[in-house]
């Protein structure tokens, strides 16, 4: 899920189609408009908090990038861009995987405020001549680019487990980054 609470009842969601994907392949090749669906959930703790002044640092893999554009845009919807930064990293397996740069585009601050960190952890053959950006892993490139300023900022990170408990030992384990500034769900 991707939007903000709204009166229309929409919901917006990201789907990437998964080759072989029970829920992937039924979305597109089974329902119809029209068609009705149970949705449970969420069930999150990665979701915005309004009371702090910090600096937001957003950490995505894979699915969990729905979620995390969802803390951007409740960020611009508040207001809050006007006097905290979001530094959005994106972590994909490769250079065909790396998205979400188009969805935060049209936020006001974009470029400004707003700074998108795409990176990937694996070079093809294919790839390496294409890929001009960062390539290891997305909690590395965190640490590098945030360096001493780790805890000036709020954490929101949305992904696969073991890159949610890479970021996670970077940033308590190593940094000591107290834990009421990050929020985090996993996806399996």
């Amino acid at each position: 899920m991707s939007n903000l609470p709204n009166v229309e009842g929409e919901w917006h969601f990201q789907v990437r189609r998964v080759h072989g994907g029970n829920g992937s392949n039924t979305l597109f090749d089974q329902l119809h408009i029209g068609d009705q669906i149970t949705l449970d959930g969420p069930f999150g703790m990665a979701y915005l908090r309004e009371d702090s002044a910090r600096d937001v640092v957003c950490i995505a893999g894979g699915s969990g990038l729905a979620p995390m554009v969802s803390i951007a845009r409740a960020m611009a919807n508040a207001g809050q861009l006007a006097s905290r930064r979001l530094h959005f990293f994106y972590g994909a397996r490769t250079q065909h995987d790396v998205c979400g740069e188009a969805l935060l585009e049209s936020l006001p601050g974009f470029g400004d405020r707003i700074r998108y960190y795409p990176a990937i952890s694996s070079t093809q053959e294919q790839d390496s001549h294409s890929w001009n950006g960062r390539v290891g892993f997305i909690h590395e490139y965190v640490e590098e680019v945030l360096g001493a300023d780790l805890h000036g900022h709020d954490y929101y990170m949305a992904g696969p487990p073991p890159m949610i408990q890479a970021v996670l030992d970077t940033l308590q384990t190593r940094h000591k980054v107290d834990k009421s500034q990050i929020y985090f769900d996993r996806f399996f």
